[in-house]
């Protein structure tokens, strides 16, 4: 959501955000249960943000987010259910 505002994120280093933050363009990332790394995040953020484009990111963000694109995503799944063709 704050991508989608032109804002860029600290998210923990796991596998699953490196698919929605590309490092110091939309987000940075921080070693998971590590409070200095985080307060280190957010000081850089502050500088980082100096070098971002927000529209670029927000721009992106609708991109791939976008209702015809989700809405399709989830229209096939639905219809995949009513073919009885996910499992349970």
């Amino acid at each position: 959501e704050a991508n989608a505002c032109g804002i860029p994120v600290i998210v923990s280093d796991i596998k699953v955000f490196h698919e929605l933050v590309e490092k110091n363009v939309n987000g940075i990332f921080v070693k998971t249960e590590d409070p200095a790394a985080l307060a280190n995040a957010i000081f850089s953020l502050t500088t980082l943000t100096e070098n971002i484009d927000p529209r670029r990111i927000a721009a992106k963000t609708t991109e791939k987010y976008c209702f015809s694109i989700v809405g399709k995503q989830f229209e096939e799944i639905y219809s995949e259910i009513d073919r009885g063709n996910l499992e349970k």
